[in-house]
């Protein structure tokens, strides 16, 4: 048995569809009915003990709580460049909350907490026994991404059509899906619909090299190094 236990905006859904697409290749996973195979539980929605796998937030459900599913349940995590989770989380909270914040100044108060936060989650995972996946790395290599996640599923690659599962969970399927069907609210916490930009190195349209080189330098030693080991070293 499985949880998705992730931070917001580092992969949630790319996750949750890349399995639904393994394991359900007929569901439609840009409606709710991605939710009936795997539900989002929030501090609403008490877990239903009976659901394979379901996916969830340290936000709904700190660690405390999920101790109870140690050696119950594998955790899987998906991590993303803190830069680009920062950026993402801003303009969802513009969009969905109504903030009025200036982006600079939400950016300076909230990027170190982030990149902290990111790195903190990953090592609680590793240390469970989850599996940590690199948001980035998922999507510049998709195929081994999805044998993984075959094989932890225990599914018969032989069986797969992995290239239809590459293009059926890809960025411009979803925006293609949204232009064809309208657009998909992701869950009750969203208050909105459904979009997802998702770009590696979204960073890149903000900041410069040597902005990138600055945001570097203010990271504390022994998070830059965290960083750097997941993937990241902001060298822009």
């Amino acid at each position: 048995m499985f949880i998705i236990y992730t931070s917001p905006k580092n992969g949630t859904h790319l996750l949750k569809q890349a399995i639904a697409a393994l394991v359900a290749p007929n569901l439609n996973m840009y409606t709710d009915e991605i939710y009936s195979l795997i539900p989002m539980y929030n501090k609403k929605t008490p877990i239903d003990e009976e659901q394979v796998i379901f996916s969830t937030h340290p936000s709904h459900y700190d660690y405390d709580y999920m101790e109870k599913y140690n050696g119950q349940r594998l955790m899987l995590n998906m991590y993303r460049n803190p830069l680009d989770v920062t950026i993402s989380r801003y303009f969802f909270y513009v969009k969905y909350r109504d903030m009025d914040t200036p982006f600079g100044e939400y950016f300076d108060e909230n990027f170190l907490s982030t990149a902290d936060a990111i790195v903190a989650h990953a090592h609680y995972v590793e240390q469970h026994s989850g599996l940590n996946f690199q948001y980035e790395s998922c999507l510049e290599n998709k195929a081994k991404f999805l044998e993984i996640l075959a094989e932890l599923f225990s599914l018969d690659r032989e069986e797969i059509n992995f290239e239809a599962v590459a293009e059926a969970i890809s960025i411009d399927k979803a925006k293609q899906s949204e232009e064809e069907n309208g657009l998909f609210k992701v869950s009750e916490d969203q208050m909105g619909p459904f979009y997802r930009d998702g770009t590696i190195n979204q960073y890149k349209k903000y900041f410069d090299t040597e902005m990138v080189h600055e945001i570097g330098n203010l990271i504390p030693g022994p998070l830059r190094m965290a960083l750097m080991k997941l993937g990241y070293s902001f060298e822009g």
